[in-house]
């Protein structure tokens, strides 16, 4: 999310600011538990501090899932490679989704260390980049019925 205050100042207390959360969750029942836990919070807090709060859905997406045999069979690739599975489900909406409506298709992530991504931090050492191009390979010979063995 993102948090912005008004006034912007360190020895100011704010007396406006602006949250945004994003939450995830493939099962429509749990998105709606969620968002009513976060609003709940929030109202309790403002409550206790003696401030109003308002809430402004931003933006929705359906939850879009990839094909269950692909995913099955990078989730076995990955295990094969590494001795162990881990699945999570993304958001790729700039990415995999568009795709996935043309043709099956499935992400698979690299260790990145400490495990943090999607910003300058973000670096996966190299034996983490061999393994999951390893991992790909052995993906990609189960999805073509080929080795690229020599």
């Amino acid at each position: 999310g993102n948090i912005e205050v008004k006034p912007d100042l360190t020895t100011i207390s704010p007396g406006y600011c602006r949250i945004s959360l994003d939450q995830r969750s493939i099962k429509p029942e749990t998105m709606q538990i969620i968002v009513a836990e976060a609003k709940a919070a929030a109202q309790k807090h403002a409550q206790e501090g003696k401030l109003t709060v308002e809430f402004e859905p931003i933006w929705h997406a359906e939850p879009i899932l990839f094909d269950k045999q692909l995913v099955e069979d990078c989730n076995a690739a990955v295990e094969e490679e590494t001795g162990a599975r881990h699945s999570m489900y993304s958001a790729p909406l700039h990415d995999a989704v568009p795709l996935n409506a043309v043709v099956p298709s499935v992400m698979m992530f690299a260790q990145s260390d400490p495990g943090i991504s999607h910003c300058k931090e973000e670096n996966t050492p190299q034996p983490q980049l061999e393994e999951a191009i390893r991992a790909f390979i052995r993906l990609a010979e189960k999805e073509l019925g080929t080795s690229f063995a020599e």
